[in-house]
């Protein structure tokens, strides 16, 4: 039985000795005087410095001087005596300062796990911020093939337009139409680029706008293919045309090369004339 109360007696001690080095607590108070008067009251800590907040109205009461707090101010208070309890009695308040420890625990516990959460939600957005960078290249080296295709496509329907110019030079109607689809083709060409800088320009600014630059680049696909069928029907119509212009010189000359004029034999010849 003694042995069991020297027991009490020493987790007594101990949860006393726990309670006077715990941290400060910050109560709300008016004025300095409340604050030394909840200091006096105060039953969760040994109180002996005070500190009034008077921009937030706040009372910081501590049981030691703290570095981190400037200007706490001691209170004389007499120390009280001790009382000879009934061993109930201190198991009960052992009972109050434990459940209290416990509490502050948990406290914390769920401050750790805020923390973990917090962890994870930060590396989860450096996650994110890196899948948007790698977006953000792969489509920058897709619109740099889409405009080498088009620069290439347009070198070709070039020198395909010259050659075509080249060989049917005396056909102004069908000049003027390959004039005008060729101007169609460049500012196509023009607005096309335009379109892929300003989906450029909103992918850098936006990495939330990927799947709209992604529907541009669709669109822009299709208007390519748009083009290249034109080029196609343009380069069918030339190729028919050119075998119709052929079809009647040829013609003309066969009937030509017969029809004697002024005792000259008029021979016409798709590529030069002789009398």
């Amino acid at each position: 039985m003694c042995y069991h109360f020297l027991g009490y007696h020493a987790v007594f001690f101990c949860l006393i000795a726990l309670a006077r080095c715990s941290t400060s607590v910050t109560l709300p108070g008016a004025s300095s005087e409340d604050c030394a008067r909840l200091c006096v009251k105060e039953k969760e800590i040994d109180c002996r410095y005070y500190k009034f907040k008077k921009s937030e109205s706040k009372c910081v009461l501590a049981p030691s001087l703290d570095p981190n707090v400037s200007g706490l101010v001691k209170i004389e208070k007499p120390e009280p005596a001790l009382k000879v309890q009934p061993a109930s009695s201190w198991l009960a308040h052992m009972h109050a300062r434990i459940a209290v420890l416990e509490k502050k625990t948990i406290g914390i516990k769920r401050l750790h796990q805020k923390i973990l959460k917090l962890k994870t939600e930060v590396m989860g957005l450096k996650n994110s911020r890196a899948l948007t960078h790698n977006l953000l290249m792969t489509s920058k080296e897709q619109e740099d093939q889409i405009v080498q295709a088009l620069n290439e496509k347009a070198g070709v329907l070039n020198a395909e337009s010259k050659r075509v110019e080249d060989d049917i030079m005396t056909v102004g109607d069908l000049e003027k139409t390959l004039g005008d689809e060729v101007d169609s083709y460049k500012k196509q060409q023009v607005k096309n680029q335009q379109n892929m800088t300003t989906l450029l320009q909103m992918t850098k600014e936006d990495g939330a706008k990927l799947q709209e630059m992604a529907q541009a680049i669709d669109t822009l696909s299709t208007e390519v293919q748009a083009v290249q069928l034109a080029i196609k029907q343009l380069e069918d119509k030339f190729t028919n045309l050119r075998s119709d212009v052929l079809e009647k010189v040829y013609n003309f000359d066969s009937v030509g090369s017969n029809m004697p004029i002024g005792g000259f034999k008029i021979i016409f010849n798709s590529s030069n004339c002789v009398a």
